[in-house]
């Protein structure tokens, strides 16, 4: 007995929840109210594509691109995404990713579908030198090969030798070489490739740049250890002969480079008396005609003014655009400077 009251139960409740549907559908048809259908796969699939997004406003395409990913590169391709889709906050192409992690494949395979070997992202930055700075021979070789430039120049003068040349990636440098990057390329501060591998401690690297260019004039380790106030290394370098009067790619030589030191106060003026006792060359001047004395002048101390006097400082010497230090001085308020300059 409780079995069959149990089942009318069952029945009545299912009739009820059946009553109450055709209810609403019938109250929604008299409003003019469509009843919400099911999604179709289409849209839900199309909805999830476009809430797929990576980090820096990069998508599935960028994504496939990072990973080597062909299949997926060739499916989204065909489907009509772009190769040169860039991302929404550092707009870099799917090229710079196929090539920042080295996968050749997806590189082919862009490139063959129209991507710009050169596109730049927000940076300035190309393909090549995104390859370049990881190192990834493979994938220089492809770009070089499609037609990209190894002397392109990015937001701040580099080029891709620069940054291989920073990370130390010797055979990646050798390769830009040989593609016909230009060795004496200087960025906007003045910095060749050769100068990045030597400060970051990469003597290959920076062999293999000097011996490309054997005859250039360069940054050596006195240069360093002068526009570091490195007494002791000065000292130790200058013992075992290095050249005082060396000069580096603007012609500065290490005073010149002392003096810009001790100029912003934090220098030690010893290094300029060490230089100078070695021979280093009071009246050498750089590639603006800049003498030691004009940068003293500048906002240098009296010390280190009446320092480089004594030992046979031309006041009188020139800068390109015609000053004399006096000059300098005066026109820089430094008056203090201008009349220790003016009792020669």
């Amino acid at each position: 007995m409780n079995g069959f009251k149990n089942a009318a139960l069952l029945a009545g409740i299912v009739l009820i929840t059946a009553i109450g549907s055709a209810i609403l559908e019938v109250v929604a048809t008299a409003r003019g109210v469509a009843r919400p259908q099911a999604a179709s796969q289409e849209a839900i699939d199309a909805e999830a594509a476009r809430s797929r997004q990576l980090s820096g406003g990069a998508t599935e395409i960028h994504q496939a691109a990072a990973q080597g990913n062909v299949k997926q590169l060739s499916v989204l391709l065909r489907e009509g995404a772009s190769p040169n889709a860039q991302t929404s906050i550092k707009n870099e192409s799917p090229l710079h990713y196929a090539a920042r992690n080295g996968h050749v494949a997806a590189i082919d395979l862009l490139v063959d579908s129209g991507a710009d070997v050169n596109i730049q992202d927000r940076h300035k930055q190309t393909p090549l030198r995104a390859a370049s700075s990881q190192g990834h021979i493979g994938a220089i070789t492809a770009l070089i090969e499609a037609g990209a430039d190894p002397n392109a120049l990015d937001g701040e003068g580099g080029t891709p030798m620069h940054s291989a040349a920073f990370f130390g990636h010797i055979d990646a440098v050798a390769a830009l070489l040989e593609a016909g990057a230009d060795v004496k390329a200087r960025d906007n501060i003045g910095r060749t490739a050769e100068f990045m591998a030597q400060v970051r401690g990469h003597t290959e690297t920076e062999k293999l740049l000097r011996d490309a260019d054997p005859g250039a004039p360069r940054t050596t380790a006195l240069h360093l250890a002068a526009f570091g106030g490195n007494l002791k290394e000065v000292s130790n370098l200058l013992a075992a002969g290095a050249d005082p009067n060396a000069r580096d790619e603007r012609e500065s030589t290490p005073l010149h480079k002392a003096i810009l030191l001790v100029k912003f106060g934090i220098g030690h003026p010893e290094v300029v008396v060490a230089l100078l006792n070695a021979g280093a060359d009071p009246n050498a001047q750089d590639e603006n005609r800049l003498t030691p004395l004009h940068l003293a002048a500048m906002s240098g101390t009296v010390e280190t003014v009446s320092t480089l006097m004594a030992a046979g400082a031309d006041p009188s010497l020139r800068s390109e655009a015609n000053e004399t230090p006096m000059q300098l001085a005066k026109r820089l308020g430094r008056s203090d400077l201008a009349r220790v300059l003016g009792e020669r």
